[in-house]
């Protein structure tokens, strides 16, 4: 069986840095919308979401609770890929609640990318999120159907 399918909420913006990280990974499914996110879910073949804090206009949470009903099953990764004027105190916030609906976690590219530059961020955050959504990624890697 092929990569992993991972599907990809995040703006625009976002799935360009989302891709350059992940790309050799994952199948990437693009979503820029609730409707497009729920869309790709319901289509199934799915293993994994991964949801950034400024999707679809900070929908997160709204896409979250319709995952979790239609793919119960798909782990789950908050992200922040883009800078936002947030203070750590409210993405702290942010992060507890995406875990109450059912994220495995929280990986921050944006402070990866300050601290370390574009490419060795690109590095840890392809790690990170594989760390977080394991073992379910790794059965479909290693799974011969």
């Amino acid at each position: 069986m092929g990569r992993p399918r991972l599907l990809v909420a995040v703006t625009p913006l976002g799935y360009v840095h989302a891709r350059r990280a992940l790309h050799a990974r994952f199948d990437l499914v693009s979503a820029f919308s609730v409707q497009q996110g729920v869309s790709s879910l319901r289509d199934g073949d799915i293993d994994a979401i991964l949801c950034s804090i400024h999707f679809d206009e900070s929908r997160m949470f709204d896409f979250l609770r319709e995952a979790r009903k239609i793919a119960p099953q798909a782990p789950i990764v908050c992200c922040r890929i883009l800078h936002t004027p947030l203070s750590k105190q409210a993405i702290e916030g942010l992060v507890t609640t995406a875990k109450s609906l059912g994220c495995r976690g929280y990986v921050d590219f944006n402070d990866l990318q300050r601290a370390h530059g574009f490419n060795e961020a690109d590095r840890r955050f392809c790690h990170a999120v594989l760390d977080l959504l394991a073992p379910r990624v790794e059965k479909k890697k290693g799974s011969t159907g």
